[in-house]
């Protein structure tokens, strides 16, 4: 493999190593981003795409769900691709009563972020989707949540990593890493 300098090397092209060569080309570094295979080859390329804080626990998850939820839109505004991001309301059952004061933690989580979480009982999930089987105590409903095509986001990211400087090396991965102080000197990656 020829030599070549960078200001970032991200090693993995799932959604997280696209977003942050992304990202880091945005702000003009050089980035190269590596793969031992290929983008989305793994689990970006498999997942729901469910962009949603009403499933997370109250705290650090919900809080990085919420500024995702965020950023979203204008990051898929961005790029030049059909992500297939799409608003997409969920509909979570509640089988157990004794469980209702805990979600009421997760809807005040939810509503202190800024977006609606209600509380939907039996009659009123019915109504929804009669088809349901009515063993159930009722419903949360947010209205909010989104979804993305999680392959067409990370190629997206990549692409528009690419579009702003960086390169890509597929089917390679590192060797070697060499660390000096705080930064990566070198990574040695076979030919």
């Amino acid at each position: 493999m020829p030599t070549f300098k960078a200001d970032l090397a991200v090693i993995g092209a799932g959604a997280v190593g696209a977003s942050c060569a992304y990202h880091a080309a945005k702000r003009g570094l050089k980035v190269a981003l590596f793969d031992a295979r290929m983008p989305t080859a793994g689990t970006s390329g498999a997942c729901s795409g469910l962009i949603a804080i009403s499933t997370k626990k109250p705290g650090l998850a919900a809080d990085l769900a919420a500024e995702t939820k965020r950023l979203y839109p204008k990051v898929v505004a961005e790029l030049d691709s059909d992500v297939e991001y799409r608003p997409a309301p969920l509909l979570m059952l509640i089988e157990d009563a004794d469980i209702l004061t805990e979600l009421e933690i997760y809807q005040d989580t939810v509503r202190d972020h800024g977006w609606r979480l209600d509380h939907l009982d039996r009659a009123a999930v019915l109504a929804l989707e009669p088809n349901l089987s009515p063993d159930f105590e009722g419903a949360l409903l947010c209205p909010d949540e989104a979804t993305v095509n999680p392959y067409r986001m990370t190629l997206g990211m990549v692409a528009g990593a690419v579009a702003r400087g960086a390169t890509t090396h597929w089917g390679i991965k590192p060797r070697a890493i060499d660390v000096v102080g705080d930064s990566i000197a070198a990574i040695d990656a076979p030919a």
